[in-house]
């Protein structure tokens, strides 16, 4: 999970070790229905949504109730956003863990995985009326983070 989890309970005043407790609802899509009731979603993009849901934690998904509930759905969009974009790096590190190149070039400029791509999220991201640059900005934080991930993992694995 790269949702910074303390930061927005430290932000929104809320108790980070409350937050399991909060969760309802353990579906990004039911929590989208519960903002929009019209909000409808393709096959692709339901089975990108479930797995999401599937990997979250207790934690986020609790907290993603306290956002729905408390009407801060900027927040909560943000959140599911940085979810998909990591669940596909995610994926794709998973598969190219034994295949992982020795000179450790970057994970995240890979190839995604062809079932869920960035172009999956672009599109929910469109139906929530959130800008592609929005998209663009998560993406490129989430990169970042991964490349340095891997640097500091290479640190610990050379002579």
């Amino acid at each position: 999970c790269l949702v910074p989890i303390a930061s927005i309970c430290e932000d929104l005043g809320i108790d980070q070790d409350t937050l399991p407790q909060q969760m309802r609802i353990a579906e990004i899509e039911a929590l989208l229905l519960q903002i929009d009731p019209k909000y409808a979603v393709n096959e692709s993009q339901h089975k990108l949504l479930s797995a999401v849901s599937k990997q979250m934690s207790d934690h986020l998904l609790g907290l993603l109730n306290v956002l729905v509930t408390k009407h801060n759905y900027d927040m909560f969009y943000k959140c599911i956003l940085m979810e998909m974009i990591s669940f596909i790096y995610d994926d794709v590190v998973d598969e190219q863990q034994d295949t992982q190149d020795p000179e450790g070039k970057d994970l995240a400029q890979q190839h995604l995985q062809p079932t869920f791509d960035l172009q999956s999220v672009y599109e929910i991201a469109e139906v929530l009326k959130v800008s592609q640059s929005k998209v663009d900005e998560l993406n490129s934080a989430i990169q970042e983070r991964l490349n340095n991930d891997n640097k500091i993992g290479n640190i610990f694995v050379e002579n």
